[in-house]
């Protein structure tokens, strides 16, 4: 591990005997109004797929409540010549993000986009500056074009022998690659802790002292169908890594971090039922001082002998994505459950002794007043076990969602992401320095002054009486959480 002269930020490099030229490889979060308070996990698995093959890696990440400014990245891009840019794309930042390319110092390096977002519309990261976009999973993508640059700033890789890109042929044509194979094996990733060096402890802690919450992933890719889900890099087909291996990743957080929470992110942490077993059988047997941790499932997978599992390993918080009480909205966005599972999934959550998060989505596409009642009916009924309905969740088109491509065209909200004017008043409701640095005591009225302005975008065109029912499912979860 080097530093950088007249600084903290490290380097983190490993050149292995082999002799082969390494790439310096910078990783890029996007600006967002939103801080987080622990390193990318994301970008953590890239960082430690490159460190891997050899290459040197920095990250800089605007986000972190003490993180880097702006004229770093310049720096570093005229300093340090690193031969890869590669920067995450989201929807919500988009716009920022290629403002932020806009001002990068001119270089020869490669910039590649990569996430959900630019899986979705590969074509247009590629308009906006963008070399080369990674479709679907990075970790093997981006190592195969740094082993391919062989640390050489001027050389181009040949594009079209790099499988799962798309890249734009003499300048003008997209073309995709064959897709790369997914990894089916997810143990055969090094783990991301093994890139959390190059994410300074003092850009999240202050002073750098402390411990950090962890963002761990079990498994990758859910088996569901909802229309409104961004799943577009993990893919619906689910793929775990092996108890051995989590409980490896969760050591390591107990040796760095203390009994710091960790937070997994899988997509539905139950569903494979003799796995998650297996899984939380590892965790009592072989971490008896395991810190609290969280976790996200469908209702359809859950029941009493899983919830009384994961509290006696140590959970202690559940999330329930149950969008709609309304059995026929359910049914239009591909949810695949019923009220009924959500109710029983609660109680049992809460009879073991775990408390219970519910998320909600509001505003669906044809969704009517009595749709919405049916649903604040259910919020009520469910309230007394519930401990925070979660805020936001009025519907957003995400392109490459069923969502977006069925009425994107109908409701004229096409690249909704690239107007300057929308973008700024679904976030003008934030503080400068972003939703994360908010006093606590104003943060409920912040959420609720978001909710408000999601709504007022009014993506869907809303009757008056649909914005009033949505209205009073807000209030009543508001109400709820401030209480």
């Amino acid at each position: 591990m080097r530093t950088e002269p007249g600084g903290e930020t490290p380097i983190a490099a490993h050149v292995p005997d082999r002799g082969a030229v390494v790439s310096r490889v910078l990783l890029v979060v996007p600006p967002n109004p939103h801080l987080n308070r622990t390193p990318s996990v994301s970008l953590r698995y890239l960082a430690a797929a490159l460190l891997e093959r050899g290459h040197e890696v920095r990250a800089f990440d605007p986000t972190a409540p003490f993180g880097p400014a702006e004229e770093v990245l310049h720096r570093w891009v005229s300093t340090w010549e690193p031969q890869i840019i590669g920067v995450t794309l989201y929807a919500d930042s988009a716009l920022s993000t290629y403002r932020l390319l806009e001002a990068i110092p001119e270089s020869p390096a490669l910039r590649v986009a990569g996430g959900a977002h630019a899986t979705a519309v590969p074509g247009e990261p590629l308009r906006r500056g963008f070399h080369v976009v990674v479709l679907g999973e990075g970790e093997r993508t981006i190592s195969d074009l740094a082993d391919r640059i062989g640390g050489d700033p001027s050389k181009r890789p040949r594009l079209d022998l790099v499988r799962g890109i798309a890249y734009r042929e003499n300048g003008h044509a997209v073309r995709r690659t064959p897709p790369r194979p997914r990894v089916e094996d997810l143990d055969t990733l090094p783990p991301p802790y093994r890139g959390a060096g190059v994410f300074p402890r003092s850009w999240y802690l202050p002073r750098g002292r402390g411990g950090l919450g962890s963002s761990l992933f079990a498994s990758r890719g859910c088996g569901g169908a909802c229309i409104f889900c961004t799943n577009r890099v993990t893919g619906r087909g689910r793929r775990a890594h092996s108890p051995a291996r989590v409980v490896e990743e969760v050591r390591v957080h107990l040796a760095r971090e203390g009994r710091r929470p960790i937070t997994f992110h899988d997509d539905a942490f139950t569903a494979d039922r003799g796995r998650l077993f297996a899984l939380l059988a590892a965790f009592r047997r072989d971490l008896p001082a395991l810190p609290p941790w969280w976790c996200q499932t469908r209702a359809d997978r859950f029941d009493a002998a899983i919830a009384r599992s994961l509290r006696e390993a140590g959970c202690r918080t559940v999330v329930f994505g149950l969008e709609s009480g309304d059995p026929e909205i359910l049914r239009r966005i591909g949810k695949g459950i019923l009220p009924e599972h959500g109710l029983r999934a609660v109680r049992a959550a809460r009879e073991a002794g775990l408390s219970v998060y519910a998320n909600f989505m509001l505003g669906f596409p044809g969704e009517e007043v009595r749709h919405l009642e049916a649903t604040l009916r259910y919020m009520e009924r469910l309230a007394p076990d519930v401990h925070v309905f979660s805020p936001l969740g009025i519907v957003t088109p995400y392109p490459g969602t069923e969502l977006y491509r069925r009425h994107a065209g109908e409701y004229g909200f096409r690249d909704w992401w690239l107007d300057p004017a929308l973008v700024d008043a679904l976030y003008a409701p934030l503080p400068l320095a972003g939703f994360g640095a908010a006093d606590p005591r104003r943060a409920l009225a912040i959420l609720g002054d978001l909710e408000e302005a999601l709504l007022d975008v009014d993506f869907f065109h809303y009757p008056p009486e649909v914005k009033a029912a949505v209205r009073r499912c807000l209030a009543f979860r508001r109400a709820h959480n401030r209480d």
